[in-house]
């Protein structure tokens, strides 16, 4: 897999476009939960959005994923 490597992901997005990165971002936590040992290189998203008053609808699943990716980094 790309993320197994250890080298940095940067993922770049705006708005809704980037639904493909939390599937990515999914995989990513589930490798990481899924070995104990393992590890991956930092990953940075870069998210342009028009405003956040009107609710991100997948904000809770980014910062979950983030989360596994964090402990585990």
């Amino acid at each position: 897999e790309f993320f197994h490597n250890k080298r940095p992901l940067i993922l770049i997005a705006h708005g809704t476009g980037c639904a493909p990165f939390v599937s990515i971002l999914n995989k990513i936590s589930n490798f990481l939960l899924g070995s104990p040992s393992s590890q991956c290189g930092k990953v940075l998203l870069f998210l342009g959005m028009r405003n956040d008053s009107q609710g991100f609808i997948l904000k809770d699943d980014i910062l979950k994923s983030f989360q596994t990716i964090c402990d585990r980094s």
